[in-house]
């Protein structure tokens, strides 16, 4: 082959190579969209934890530097504030999360009757749902006149009460990250 034709496939080696290049990144650059890079740079979320009772069965996020006190299977109550902070009604900025299982019901129904069975004007219930499964809702007024909201929910056969004072807002969060716990493997 003559020196000319070795020159012409490099050439055309070097425009097919750049061609790659250019399509690359032209590609790579299409492919993150400014909204989700604005995202990834103005994502300020607080650090979450998770608390995980196998015994009950459920699973939730909170965020990280509030309080548990749990006792698996049992009342697990979740703090925003430390026990030197405590006072009897709890008000907003501060929350307290109270879950409890409810033993003798197995589905929303007997657990609405339930609520609405105790003395005092029965609370308006409103259907939700959280995660993809079933639950009521009841905003009510504890006995010391504190707003509280209510969450009964039956999660894998186990009906729990979740009740939120204080920050109600804070309680819909952590709330809306509730799960059936599923085996460690």
């Amino acid at each position: 082959m003559p020196k000319t034709a070795h020159w012409q496939w490099f050439v055309a080696l070097l425009l097919i190579t750049g061609s790659v290049v250019v399509w690359e990144t032209v590609v790579r650059a299409d492919s993150v969209t400014p909204g989700k890079a604005a995202a990834l740079e103005t994502d300020k979320t607080p650090a979450r934890l998770t608390l995980r009772d196998g015994i009950m069965g459920y699973e939730l996020d909170y965020p990280a530097g509030w309080r548990v006190e749990a006792d698996a299977g049992w009342l697990t109550t979740i703090y925003s504030y430390q026990a030197t902070d405590a006072a009897e009604a709890v008000a907003a900025p501060l929350s307290k999360i109270e879950i409890v299982p409810i033993p003798g019901a197995s589905t929303l129904a007997q657990l609405a009757a339930q609520l609405q069975a105790h003395d005092g004007a029965p609370p308006a219930l409103r259907q939700t749902i959280i995660n993809g499964i079933p639950a009521v809702r009841a905003d009510i007024v504890t006995f010391s006149g504190e707003p509280a909201r209510v969450i009964l929910i039956v999660l894998d056969g186990q009906a729990m009460q979740l009740v939120g004072y204080g920050d109600l807002d804070a309680f819909d969060a952590v709330v809306s990250t509730l799960r059936p716990a599923h085996p460690v493997v």
